[in-house]
Order: C-alpha cells, then structure tokens, then sequence
C-alpha cells in the first residue's frame, strides 16, 4: 500500500508553498521516479544531454542525482538549474 510520506517543510517563498500544495494533491499512482548518477555535466558534451530533456513531460516526476555532478561549483549550479 501506499503511505503519504509528505512531512512539514518550513516554506518561507510562495514557490515552495504553491508546490508542496500541488504534490500533495497529486496522485501517487501517477508520479515517476528516476535516479542518476555520474552525470559529469562539464565533460563531453553531457550539457546537450540534459538540454534535450523535456520541460513538459516529467513536471510532476521527481529525480534524484546520486553524486559525480561535474568538478566545479558551477558545474553543479548548472545541473540543479537543468534539473
């Protein structure tokens, strides 16, 4: 069975608010999860990669990113805003 796993989170912006409203709401049987790993975004050409992904058709997925994002702050930066 599946348990509503949703905890208190201490929103202080309405963006975070406004989505923790809407995945509250939103069916389990609907939601994917995907995970990741060794992304190397700063490395040979992976950036194009992530590009290509769709804005539209995992809004309500969620993914997690198990480490090896690239060398640098903002190869990191980058991946989270791609994300």
């Amino acid at each position: 069975p599946v348990r509503d796993t949703h905890v208190s989170l201490d929103c202080r912006g309405s963006r975070c608010l406004e989505r923790f409203q809407m995945d509250a709401n939103f069916p389990r049987d609907r939601t994917r999860v995907f995970c990741i790993s060794d992304v190397h975004i700063d490395q040979h050409g992976n950036i194009a990669w992530f590009k290509k992904l769709s804005d539209e058709n995992f809004t309500n997925d969620v993914v997690i990113i198990a480490g090896d994002v690239g060398d640098t702050m903002n190869a990191l930066r980058i991946c989270l805003k791609e994300f």
